[in-house]
């Protein structure tokens, strides 16, 4: 068969058998360079890549002139992937012909590829010296301007293509995609619209439109075009992995994960990531590692790879592992979001401190100067500066709120008239946690005739006793951790929901969007989360002592002031095993100092100033919380630098919660850690009638204590610098008298305290919730609120 009748026979779709006559031609004629090109040139039209690869390095080598096959051989590494490659073929058809744009094109799209947005400007400017009106060298330098984040500047390009080309698909959905990064949503969603009116002519133009659906929130829209992508093999790799991103997004992962791994097999190594990211929510954090050490073996140099193998890491608690994985992270991308702020919480977790000072001011420096965003709840125990961690919940928002649709400033009409208020509390801590611990009876307590009572439970995290009586406190036990942020806003909606209540902010397994995107018409944050959420709700719940006047500045939020911050379970009860002292090795008269809060909140400070401690008082201890065994090493080196026996040291095994609670009866003074101070420790402390002394510095995480000591009676215990700290430590320790008439006073106010008086707080936030859905009927804006206790 002659060339020519093997290019009709691939022109009329039969494309296998005219390959097959070529591949024959060749057996014949094997260094006819014209049948070589054809073949390289049909693997090519079909994404046989790897072949087309192969037949045009092979033509190359017999014609080293053909600038064609140069091209076209380097469009094939790219579209493999090969993007070094292909630069390198670039180069080589530039060399035989500089005035080439598309040459200059190519290589900035490369460029562009590689993440070198200004190397690709550069290039996109070399091609308009020879050619100004190619859209695809204005639409180069539009991508390149919006990685760059110079957004003007990117919509003054595409607005030239639109001239060129006024029913750009591309061009419509870039623009949409760039005005809802600028917050202009009515721009954005008149570009997806119109996106959306034109017909696609081809499966990359249907392919192209998914994006405006997306945008658009026309998820059912954009998973039937997807299935016909698929079903017409378009795109293979990429169609199947976004099509299990959008299973991802659905919270459907046993679903996503087999699409996942086809799309790996049709060459999109990206979807390993993915892949790990669905055992990740499923909790299967080592196979996870497996799939990131998989893409890792191919694309070593991908610093968000590396950071999401340290996070997996940490689920597993290899801490020292994850932090090798970090710093090889920040190593490749010294700017890389949220990795300097996991780096420095795994030093302050390890109590590793040789190297946290200067990591501590790098990190302060990001957030202060490069704006780079860290994990907000690792920056409430890194600084106690309100200031500051109202910066970084604004930069945390603001790195989300480049995804379409995240937030808006709907607010929701709640005018069914009710004879209750219908108030639904989200969290994935209903369970052995300490919110649940501190919450527990006032979702029992709860007044029926006034109120519904939901919970919005985000995780479900198995069941005992203690959660059986959670979701018994409860009229509706709602478990949503299977469902998408949409459905469970829906379902509010369908319900009613006037009031929703944070329990978690931005900790671990948040839903921080479904608070972004308003899930009721009123929302507020309390007890999971001790500084602001940047906007995601209307108030947050205080007191005095936590947010005083002068910092009600560093607070999105409206302020509820209660008489008393902290919610108490008065059930709460230790075991009936008894604990003694002498079962530790503690003889009987030993001064027993102890705090039993996370490492994480011990900072270098403190524990110098408890070593001062152990060397003024000669008989005294210290008890601390049994960490893992590096911990417990470090902290012991430590002692030693300090010149402090290390068996003046009680480490406590991790114990359930009523022998825990037996544990705190062994203290005499527990010491607070400044910077980020005991909330339920404090009071579970207290109710055990154990004196709790801290420092109270100027953040919610830094003041906590100091409010659970106001509302207990003991506000003498409140001190204001370390020094201070450590004097009044040293004089209860010394002076046994005062000391004994401290500890009368803490057992005396046990059953008179307003920390501990349930009914009367539960009251008191009724009370709020009453003033603020009265100012949501009445259409008054939020405002700070004050409780006054009337008692």
């Amino acid at each position: 068969m002659s060339l020519e009748k093997i290019k009709d026979q691939f022109r009329t779709a039969n494309q296998e058998k005219a390959i097959e006559a070529c591949k024959l031609y060749l057996q014949k004629s094997p260094n006819n360079l014209e049948a070589i090109k054809l073949l390289a040139k049909m693997y090519g039209v079909i994404a046989d890549y790897k072949n087309a690869i192969l037949m045009s390095k092979k033509y190359h080598q017999l014609d080293k002139d053909d600038v064609d096959v140069i091209y076209n051989l380097a469009y094939f590494e790219r579209q493999s992937l090969h993007f070094k490659e292909s630069e390198r073929w670039i180069k080589v058809f530039l060399e035989l012909k500089p005035e080439a744009y598309e040459g200059w094109v190519a290589l900035s799209e490369v460029q562009i590829k590689l993440g070198h947005y200004e190397k690709a400007l550069e290039y996109s400017q070399t091609a308009l010296k020879y050619e100004q009106k190619d859209p695809s060298i204005f639409f180069s330098r539009a991508l390149c301007y919006k990685e760059l984040k110079r957004y003007q500047e990117a919509i003054a390009e595409l607005n030239l293509i639109k001239k060129l080309i006024p029913e750009s698909l591309e061009v419509l959905i870039e623009l949409g995609e760039i005005y809802n990064v600028l917050e202009n949503s009515d721009s954005a969603n008149e570009c997806f619209n119109n996106a959306l009116q034109i017909s696609p002519k081809d499966l990359e133009s249907l392919f192209i439109q998914t994006r405006a659906k997306l945008a658009l929130g026309r998820l059912n829209d954009a998973f039937e075009d997807y299935n016909i992508l698929i079903q017409n093999n378009y795109k293979l790799g990429e169609v199947l992995h976004l099509k299990a991103l959008l299973l991802m997004q659905l919270k459907k992962y046993d679903m996503a994960i087999p699409f996942l791994i086809d799309a790996c097999e049709f060459g999109n190594k990206a979807s390993l990531l993915s892949v790990s990211q669905c055992y990740h929510d499923l909790e299967k954090y080592q196979e996870a590692i497996t799939y990131i050490d998989l893409y890792l073996s191919t694309n070593i140099k991908d610093a968000n790879a590396w950071l999401w193998r340290a996070k997996n890491l940490l689920e597993l608690n290899q801490r020292q592992e994850a932090i090798k994985d970090l710093i090889q992270a920040l190593e490749i991308d010294q700017d890389l979001p949220f990795a300097l702020s996991f780096l420095v919480h795994q030093f302050q977790h390890l109590c590793s401190w040789k190297n946290l000072e200067k990591y501590k001011q790098r990190l302060k420096q990001e957030i202060e100067t490069k704006k780079i965003p860290a994990m907000p709840f690792i920056t409430l125990s890194t600084f106690d500066d309100p200031k500051i961690q109202q910066l970084v919940i604004q930069q945390y928002l603001n790195y989300f709120r480049i995804k379409p649709n995240l937030i808006h400033s709907e607010t929701l009409v709640s005018d069914q008239k009710k004879d209750k208020i219908k108030v639904a509390y989200f969290s994935p801590d209903f369970g052995e946690h300490p919110v649940s611990y501190l919450a527990v009876q006032m979702f029992e307590l709860h007044d029926r005739s006034k109120f519904e009572i939901y919970a919005f439970s985000l995780y479900n995290a198995g069941s005992d006793s203690f959660k059986s009586r959670v979701v018994n406190s409860f009229d509706h036990f709602i478990d949503v951790s299977t469902k998408s942020d949409d459905e469970i806003i829906n379902l509010a909606k369908s319900l009613s929901i006037d009031i929703a209540v944070d329990l978690c902010g931005i900790t671990a397994k948040n839903r921080f969007n479904i608070f972004a995107q308003r899930v009721a018409p009123l929302q507020l944050s309390y007890l999971g989360y001790l500084g602001t959420m940047g906007g995601l709700v209307d108030y947050i719940l205080a007191d005095q002592a936590l947010i005083p006047e002068q910092n009600t500045q560093y607070y999105s939020e409206k302020i509820i002031y209660l008489p008393s911050y902290q919610i108490n379970d008065r059930q709460k009860n230790n075991s009936g095993e008894i604990i003694l002292r002498s079962d530790l090795g503690i003889p009987s008269e030993v001064f027993v100092y102890g705090s039993l809060n996370n490492s994480y909140k011990i900072s270098p400070e403190v524990f110098r100033v408890w070593m001062d401690l152990l060397k003024e008082v000669e008989d005294s201890v210290l008890l601390l919380s049994t960490p893992q065994d590096l911990i417990k090493e470090n902290l012991l080196k430590e002692a030693q630098n300090h010149s402090v026996d290390s068996d003046r040291i009680i480490f406590l095994e991790r114990a359930p919660r009523e022998k825990y609670l037996s544990y705190l009866k062994l203290i005499d003074l527990f010491l607070d850690t400044p910077g980020y101070g005991a909330g339920t420790t404090a009071s579970d402390a207290l109710w055990m009638g154990v004196p709790v002394l801290t420092v109270q510095g100027n953040s919610m995480p830094s003041r906590i204590a100091s409010s659970v000591l106001t509302a207990f009676g003991l506000p003498e215990l409140i001190t204001n610098s370390l020094e201070d700290y450590k004097s009044l430590a040293i004089h209860l320790a010394q002076d046994r008298n005062e000391f004994n008439t401290l500890k009368n006073k803490t057992n005396s106010l046990i059953d008179k305290s307003l920390l501990f008086d349930s009914v009367k707080t539960t009251k008191h936030i009724e009370k709020a919730y009453q003033i603020i859905y009265q100012r949501r009927k009445d259409n008054l804006p939020v405002d700070h609120v004050v409780m006054v206790d009337k008692s």
